[in-house]
């Protein structure tokens, strides 16, 4: 690999230099401080020192040892202000398969409509089966130290250190946004598979809760004050949420936890149904749809357990996390919901749970300094959600995909928001059920009955400032022919499963 010699590393126009530290991970960074003493002060000083502020730190044990040791002694990890901290999943299963079959790539995804698996054909050279042996041997070697790292708690450790260091070392005493996520390598152990492209969805899942966890453990034994908590509530991030019955399983009176929390100002969080383990196989699957091609018919039948499944699925544990996590953001200014829907092998546990959220929220939960709410994808009752509006004081609100109770109106809900006494100053609605029949907003109600245009429902959303939002919504639910889906729909309709589920392979065995 060619080394760039000092002196041309300072003589770098300020455009490229800025491109390249824009990629650059602490690591790096740090390497170029090192280059010479002008290149230690660019790196560090005005618009530079941007690039340090915001970083990602993988929960692996190379990723976290060095981020503690930046972050010590006033180093240079200690500019960071928002940390991305992000569980990693090694899928060796596709290319263990490729090389029990010899075949020249791996077993791909696919068709999204139904699950069904693109299966490669061509037989593999002995330097494409090496490569892959090599690779798997190392993505299995990297999944079973994070394995003894885990199990042993010194990610949580190292965690803590890094959380100590940036609490003692900086002068925000603190974070100004801790986020996170989860990768997943499959094809290599250099390129993890772009969100949309994941596989391993039940390993993804779990991932997500060992990083939550490992996450509030560090946060609460070093009472690391955070003004923004994001929970994989991004739209990069694919379905890579938190199930509802992890929230709970925080110890949420511990005194760190409620220090570090009192401070939070803004709170995103999506959350998933539970994961539920329909057949044998579920239980130690990792997701990924080769190792159908491999599992026996004994353990993929259905276990005889419905009534548990059930059971588990509407338990308490489901929902009161979230109540708890809630009624320690007591500063907590805006808050962000929401709900991934999962893909159940058995129908009948596709009822909505989801309902539970808000009945417990609006019964227990009080934000008094709450400004600005969304929600995504949930179903919701009416008096719930004027529950919700009534106890707080938002005056930004956002509802996206969000389906009411059958028998319940909208009409209540938009009176309220457009009632000079309750101080709502921005709005935004987009594809709100009624009755399981989407409503369309106009300004007028001849636009509403002309409103569906080839390949797009031109009045799905409204937005309003605080300018006009007195005035009256006026919406209906108008007879319109069905139309073909385009590819703008369609692309409308992906970028909806992509946020909120299903994934298109996940398709339980």
């Amino acid at each position: 690999m060619y080394a760039m010699p000092p002196h041309m590393i300072e003589e770098l126009p300020n455009e490229v230099f800025e491109a390249i530290s824009a990629s650059l991970d602490l690591r790096d960074l740090n390497n170029v401080r090192l280059v010479s003493r002008s290149m230690a002060s660019k790196v560090t000083q005005n618009h530079y020192a941007s690039f340090l502020r915001c970083k990602r730190v993988l929960v692996a044990r190379d990723a976290l040892e060095l981020t503690a040791e930046l972050t010590a002694n006033e180093g240079i990890g200690c500019f960071v202000e928002e940390l991305m901290l992000v569980g990693v999943v090694y899928n060796a299963a596709g290319l263990d398969h490729q090389l029990a079959k010899g075949t020249a790539t791996m077993v791909g995804r696919g068709s999204e409509a139904n699950g069904l698996l693109e299966l490669p054909k061509e037989a593999g050279t002995p330097i494409e089966l090496e490569h892959a042996a090599r690779e798997s041997q190392i993505l299995q070697a990297k999944q079973a130290d994070y394995h003894r790292m885990h199990g042993d708690g010194e990610d949580v450790a190292l965690l803590t250190r890094i959380f100590r260091n940036l609490a003692a070392n900086t002068k925000r005493r603190g974070l100004k946004c801790i986020s996170t996520d989860v990768v997943e390598y499959r094809k290599d152990s250099k390129t993890p598979q772009h969100a949309s492209q994941r596989l391993a969805w039940r390993s993804v899942w779990h991932m997500a809760a060992e990083t939550f966890h490992t996450l509030m453990l560090a946060l609460a034994a070093a009472s690391l004050p955070v003004d923004e908590l994001n929970i994989f509530c991004n739209d990069y991030s694919g379905h890579c949420s938190l199930a509802c019955n992890e929230v709970s399983g925080c110890d949420w009176q511990a005194k760190g936890t409620a220090l570090a929390l009192a401070n939070v100002q803004s709170l995103s969080i999506s959350i998933s149904d539970r994961i539920l383990d329909e057949t044998e196989h579920d239980i130690s699957a990792t997701g990924d749809p080769v190792e159908r091609l491999t599992a026996s018919a004994s353990v993929t039948g259905l276990l005889p357990n419905l009534d548990a499944l059930r059971s588990q699925s509407t338990e308490d544990v489901n929902f009161n996390g979230l109540v708890a996590l809630l009624q320690l953001c007591t500063s907590m200014k805006r808050l962000d919901l929401r709900r991934c829907r999962l893909r159940r092998q058995q129908h009948e546990l596709d009822d909505d749970r989801d309902q539970r959220f808000f009945q417990d929220v609006a019964r227990a939960v009080h934000l008094p300094a709450l400004q600005a709410l969304a929600l995504h994808n949930f179903k919701v009752r009416e008096k719930d959600l004027l529950s919700i509006l009534e106890s707080q004081n938002v005056n930004n609100l956002m509802l996206h995909n969000i389906l009411l109770d059958p028998g319940d109106r909208w009409d209540p809900i938009f009176t309220y928001c457009t009632s000079t006494h309750h101080g709502i100053n921005a709005l935004h609605f987009e594809d709100l059920y009624q009755d399981n029949a989407q409503i369309f907003f106009g300004e007028r109600p001849e636009e509403i009955a002309n409103s569906v245009i080839p390949g797009l429902h031109k009045y799905q959303n409204i937005h309003r400032q605080q300018d006009r939002n007195m005035m009256p919504i006026i919406w209906s639910i108008p007879r319109y022919r069905k139309l073909r889906m385009d590819r703008f729909v369609k692309q409308r309709h992906d970028r909806h499963r992509d946020m909120f589920g299903p994934p298109v392979s996940h398709f339980p065995h």
